[in-house]
This record gives C-alpha cells, sequence and structure tokens, in this order.
C-alpha cells in the first residue's frame, strides 16, 4: 500500500486544538530570539478527522511552533504539511 497523503483525504470536521499535555506545549513554552526580539514560543498542536475515497477513517495531526502572544492567526498556519496521518 502507498503512503497515504493529505491530498488523498476529505476533511469531515474541522481541524481543533488538541489540548494535551506533552513537553512543549501552551504551559511549557520557552523564549526564543526572533529577529532581534525576545518571544515565548510554544508547540501548538491540531487534528481532524478524514477519510479516503474508499471510506477508511484517519486522523490528522499537526504541529506548529507558535506565538505564545497569538500574533500567529490559526489561517497563516502551514496546513498542508501534518505532522502525522493515522489510520483509525
Amino acid at each position: 500500500m502507498n503512503a497515504i497523503t493529505i491530498n488523498d483525504l476529505t476533511f469531515t470536521d474541522q481541524a481543533e486544538r488538541t489540548n494535551r499535555v506533552f513537553a512543549g506545549w501552551f504551559n511549557d513554552s520557552w523564549t526564543e530570539e526572533v529577529d532581534g526580539e525576545e518571544c515565548e514560543m510554544y508547540w501548538d498542536e491540531f487534528s481532524a478527522l478524514a477519510t479516503d475515497k474508499d471510506g477508511n477513517e484517519y486522523r490528522v495531526t499537526w504541529l506548529f511552533k507558535n506565538y505564545k502572544d497569538g500574533r500567529l492567526e490559526d489561517d497563516n498556519l502551514d496546513w498542508d504539511n501534518p505532522e502525522s496521518i493515522e489510520v483509525l
């Protein structure tokens, strides 16, 4: 079987934050210099359910490095490159 890609899937719900607790999540942020400015950063995780043409179900997960001050809107994240695609 070929590897499934995001282009092979139809999403059945909208991507939502997982609110999962893991190293680097919102309450485990770190300081990083960005363009000469000290910024609070964290890993932002989203997931959504999807199906392929045969009706098989998948969970697609994205992981984004994000600014804790909210300056990066969700619409501006790179949704084309998920962290993982899991068969359910």
